[in-house]
């Protein structure tokens, strides 16, 4: 979450400056690509930000520069180059995930790809709706306050800039705001609004923060009456976030303290005792073979003695043809040994990792559901053969099943 914030505000500090405009389009394209590909690569969920961001930008541009020629050449090539920064991943992902990028150049071994996927109850609009309307539409809100602001202090100039601007002609400001807006709805159409705060933070907190910035340092702003009307509106977008949701907000900054009471003891993250039972958990699988583990600390296993599979979301993605779902628990074996895939070890923490919730409720996104759906299955077969398959280490905290001996 944080690395894009950081990746976003150096996109929009390169669009801004005005030595891009004094600089080769070429240069120009190279340096921009690079950074739109790294963004790009952190996460797919990403990608609509830059694109739009990408797309404003250079209307504006286009809008704004005497020479078209040379704006159409320095888009052409820093889409090219995005592509070509983006390969060793798009391979890498190919190689991990049967897709060169998810989902626009394929879904891979995503559960989608074979048939299994989540069944919206909302309509296009409705989702929108609620994708403004959820926990993050306080977070447009102030967008939209402050980008005005902003845009009153740095008023929109489409004509020729003068020799020396202050800032490029791409109207970065604008590009940025408009793209933070624009991808928090299309990801919350494209998630259904799964966990809004996490898919749309990496692109709307960097906004603000340029926003704000924009407001504190233009000199603009530094009249008397600039000064009265950022305190104003910083005042009212405050108190919006804090009263939109008090008791959530509330909880949040409490657990905030918390974890920094926490890590000022400098605890450890696992026990002498949880060390030990990996380590003897481990050492029942032969060494060399491949075991799929759903625990609550893989990080201790040995990644080098065993082939570790991670059971994130089981079923959310696997090899083809598709983790067998909603079919009993012989099929969950046989499709893991057809794949060479002979241990499983579990943990308590999975049984009840998700929580049981009501799955055919409308409070909860469709996403989620499916995945709850998914986990519960694949806990309920594993507790099944661990009635009929060999137990090669019980802990009463962890297991690991042989599913070749019954």
């Amino acid at each position: 979450m944080m690395q894009p914030v950081a990746l976003f505000v150096s996109l929009f500090r390169t669009l801004d400056s005005k030595e891009i405009e004094h600089n080769h389009w070429a240069a120009n394209a190279c340096i921009l690509a690079l950074i739109a590909g790294a963004i790009c690569a952190v996460k797919s969920s990403l990608i609509p930000a830059c694109v739009f961001l990408f797309a404003v930008s250079y209307i504006c541009y286009w809008i704004s520069s005497q020479s078209k020629q040379k704006v159409i050449f320095e888009l052409v090539l820093t889409t090219v180059l995005v592509g070509i920064f983006l390969l060793p991943w798009m391979i890498s992902m190919y190689q991990s995930s049967g897709t060169l990028m998810y989902p626009l150049l394929g879904k891979g071994y995503h559960a989608s790809a074979y048939g299994i996927t989540f069944k919206s109850g909302s309509t296009l609009l409705g989702t929108a709706k609620m994708a403004i309307a959820s926990f993050r539409g306080i977070y447009i809100i102030i967008l939209i306050l402050l980008g005005c602001l902003s845009l009153s202090i740095r008023p929109l100039n489409f004509g020729n800039l003068p020799e020396n601007p202050s800032f490029s002609n791409r109207q970065a400001v604008l590009s940025m705001t408009i793209a933070a807006g624009l991808a928090t709805i299309a990801v919350g159409i494209l998630t259904e609004n799964a966990d809004p705060f996490r898919y749309s933070f990496s692109h709307l907190f960097p906004a603000i923060l340029i926003l704000i910035a924009v407001a504190m340092t233009d000199t603009g702003a530094l009249n008397k009456n600039g000064v009265a009307n950022f305190f104003i509106v910083a005042v009212f977008c405050a108190g919006l976030a804090i009263s939109y949701d008090w008791a959530l907000t509330k909880q949040t900054y409490s657990a905030y303290v918390k974890n920094i009471q926490f890590g000022l003891t400098n605890p450890s993250l696992v026990t002498a005792k949880q060390k030990s039972q990996y380590v003897a958990m481990q050492e029942s699988v032969p060494q060399g073979e491949t075991v799929l583990t759903r625990l609550d600390a893989p990080f201790i296993l040995d990644f080098k003695r065993n082939q570790i599979f991670l059971a994130d979301w089981p079923g959310g993605a696997s090899l083809p043809p598709g983790m067998p779902a909603f079919k009993g628990p012989e099929a969950l074996a046989n499709y893991l040994v057809s794949k060479s895939i002979r241990y499983i070890a579990y943990s308590s923490w999975s049984l009840n990792h998700p929580a049981d919730v009501d799955t055919s409720g409308p409070g909860l996104s469709s996403w989620f559901r499916l995945q709850a759906k998914l986990s519960h299955d694949f806990r309920d077969n594993v507790q099944q053969l661990a009635k009929t398959r060999k137990k090669l280490y019980e802990d009463g905290e962890n297991f690991v099943l042989d599913l070749g001996t019954k």
